[in-house]
């Protein structure tokens, strides 16, 4: 099927050649993910497979993706796949971004696996440099040093710099432009609004507390030597409060040997972070990848969400997107959004009804929902006709 929409046009550029006329094509970018991914498939229907003659597509080939003239993905071919059947020939080319490598790969053998001295800017940009990939920071993360760090034997790269961030409440991510992703607090304001009877082409969400705890604890052993007493060396704790009111708690046990009160303060954080960040979890699809304003929809960005049917009238953080065409079903763009809090991102939260004092949450306040608004009820019209979220 050929798309003349100009925004609608999928676009496979590889090393230097661009190929069109896919059937089906898929991008993903998550931030939760080591790597985005993408797949685009071509079938004809003749005799004789015209274009696949053209397609000198192979692995390890670089590409680019422009998605309606934006460019969306950078990174190379990881697998070619050609069938046929009479006169039906179909082929599918599929790949991901450098950061993949940082996936795969356990740390360079030839190291020594020390990291003692370096901030986690530092000892990122080591580790992930030795594949080639870039890292990137996003808002403000701790400069702080760590006094002792080693990798373990065969420890996988991306998984020795998640363990780092850990004890920054950092979170670490990548984009789909081939960078890693260092991402602290940073201001999130919304881009853009997704709404229902508007924009919004289909939607489904999950809200829950399921770990939400009155706690959250980090314990861990500090690294004893000689000029330090066995007993204090192995007495660390670390405590954040969470806004669960049932009688739980969560204990995390650190794996990095410190003595350092503040590194156990920022690995409970994290635990709370990442446990209340995923109090939301909406699933939003739309018309098209590109915005009113001309951009696409992006993953990392604040949108305002609106809808009635899912009692969401928030600024949320998109997580991750998909983008995917297929002859029969069109064009869209699904969102999936959380609380700021999750990305570490500062946004301010739900809208307050008209006459109201705006009230203002942001994603760092361990106290409140994303749902919060002060005295203004997300359902309902008075105190007494609040929602379950109210």
């Amino acid at each position: 099927m050929g798309w003349k929409n100009p925004t609608e046009i999928a676009e496979l550029r590889v090393n230097g050649m661009p190929y069109r006329d896919w059937t089906a094509v898929t991008v993903v970018d998550d931030t939760d993910q080591a790597n985005p991914y993408f797949s685009f498939e071509c079938t004809e229907f003749s005799p004789t497979p015209v274009s696949f003659a053209a397609m000198q597509i192979a692995p390890g080939d670089k590409c680019e993706i422009m998605l309606g003239g934006k460019l969306a993905l950078t990174g190379f071919v990881m697998e070619r796949q050609v069938g046929y059947a009479g006169k039906e020939h179909s082929i599918l080319i599929s790949g991901t971004s450098t950061t993949y490598n940082t996936a795969i790969s356990s740390i360079k053998p030839d190291t020594n696996g020390n990291y003692d001295g370096m901030s986690l800017e530092q000892l990122a940009k080591k580790a992930a440099g030795y594949h080639g990939v870039n890292v990137k920071t996003i808002g403000k993360i701790p400069g702080k040093v760590f006094k002792e760090l080693q990798h373990n034997p065969g420890e996988l790269t991306y998984n020795f710099i998640e363990r780092a961030c850990r004890m920054r409440d950092v979170k670490l991510g990548s984009d789909a432009l081939g960078n890693l992703l260092l991402i602290g607090d940073h201001d999130a304001n919304p881009v853009g609004e997704l709404i229902e009877g508007k924009n919004i082409l289909r939607a489904s969400c999950v809200i829950r507390d399921t770990h939400f705890y009155e706690r959250h604890f980090s314990i861990g052993n500090g690294a004893s030597h000689d000029d330090k007493n066995m007993d204090p060396a192995n007495k660390n704790v670390g405590e954040a409060p969470g806004k669960g009111k049932r009688p739980v708690w969560w204990i995390d046990f650190i794996d990095i040997p410190t003595a350092d009160k503040q590194e156990y303060q920022w690995r409970a954080d994290t635990s709370r972070r990442v446990f209340e960040g995923s109090e939301v979890q909406a699933n939003i699809t739309v018309q098209g990848w590109v915005q009113g304003n001309g951009d696409l929809w992006k993953a990392r960005e604040t949108y305002h969400v609106k809808s009635p049917m899912l009692i969401l009238d928030n600024n949320l953080t998109c997580k991750k997107v998909t983008y995917d065409q297929r002859d029969g079903a069109g064009t869209t763009t699904t969102l999936e959004m959380v609380n700021p809090l999750y990305m570490k991102a500062h946004a301010p939260f739900a809208k307050p009804a008209s006459g109201d004092t705006p009230v203002v949450k942001t994603s760092g306040d361990p106290g409140k929902s994303v749902f919060d608004a002060g005295t203004t009820p997300i359902v309902g019209t008075t105190p007494d006709q609040k929602g379950p979220l109210g």
